[in-house]
């Protein structure tokens, strides 16, 4: 079944259930601020209902991750937990056309809601593998947090996490990129205080997951050890500060901070945190002693398809 919302067409033939992973399902009362606000006095709203959930999927911060990234205008891209719309509004400015997958109805109708306007989304409902012969070719797919929840999608595999990078990178034109965007385990916030993204509690990634198999989350060298199973591609990492869920900076192995300039680090607004010690000190350490890309809070990485 195929309906549409202003022009953004959402096909609903493979949609099952809410998913019972990932980030909290928004609840209607967002998509009807999407509906009455739009554009116009949005991120008042949020100031208003002071919540972390209208913070985390309506707020204008979220389009960082991508917006400064270089698509050619005539792309293609597939949004892969595309999320609530502020991602996907990104990426229809830059690209010809954008193919959504969402596993929630509720976030997919409010990323319909939010880009009724644009003639170029396409937003596809249901689980990843179960929708995955509806897809094309694409010179460009992102991943942005979703990759931890491959268990969920792939639970008879025993490498779940390649086998998603393999399996999107079916879709994935020759020259074209994978743009992953994930938690560090070792991130500095973690060790200074704040709790686990999914799972809550302190430390957790940190002592690898213990009890814990459903969602992982990675170091850098287990990332890369991923990345060097897969043959025929590179890869690029950049360094979202403070994550990626709100990044204000994008640095890179090219472009690393200096040792007094990662000075916003009280940034986490899901969860209580403790204060372990001084932050911008600690980076300014592992900074100087060049560490700082084992120690960044968040990941994107360019993965680029060469044959």
């Amino acid at each position: 079944m195929t309906e549409n919302c202003g022009k953004v067409q959402i096909d609903r033939s493979r949609y099952q259930a809410e998913p019972v992973f990932g980030e909290p399902i928004p609840d209607k009362m967002m998509l009807e601020d999407i509906k009455r606000y739009r554009k116009d006095g949005l991120q008042e709203v949020i100031k208003e209902r002071k919540s972390y959930n209208y913070l985390f999927y309506l707020s204008e911060l979220r389009k960082n991750i991508i917006e400064w990234y270089p698509f050619f205008r005539q792309a293609e891209v597939l949004a892969v937990g595309a999320d609530t719309g502020m991602l996907t509004d990104a990426l229809a400015q830059k690209a010809a056309h954008v193919t959504c997958v969402e596993t929630s109805e509720t976030r997919a109708e409010m990323n319909a809601a939010w880009n009724a306007e644009k003639d170029n989304v396409r937003i596809i409902l249901g689980n990843y593998p179960e929708v995955e012969d509806k897809l094309g070719s694409y010179d460009y797919i992102t991943l942005i947090g979703e990759w931890k929840y491959a268990r969920s999608y792939y639970e008879n595999s025993e490498d779940a996490y390649r086998t998603f990078l393999l399996e999107l990178l079916k879709h994935l034109k020759t020259g074209g990129e994978l743009l992953l965007a994930t938690e560090n385990k070792m991130g500095m916030k973690y060790w200074a205080g704040c709790q686990d993204d999914y799972y809550g509690g302190y430390y957790r990634g940190i002592e690898d997951y213990p009890g814990e198999d459903n969602v992982r989350t990675f170091s850098k060298k287990e990332l890369e050890e991923e990345l060097r199973g897969i043959e025929g591609i590179s890869w690029k990492f950049y360094y979202p500060y403070p994550d990626y869920k709100f990044p204000m900076a994008i640095y890179s192995d090219e472009y690393l901070p200096k040792t007094d300039e990662l000075t916003m680090n009280i940034r986490n607004f899901d969860r209580d945190r403790y204060v372990m010690f001084d932050e911008e000190k600690a980076f300014g350490t592992v900074i100087k002693e060049g560490l700082f890309s084992e120690f960044s809070n968040s990941f994107m990485v360019s993965i680029k398809k060469e044959q």
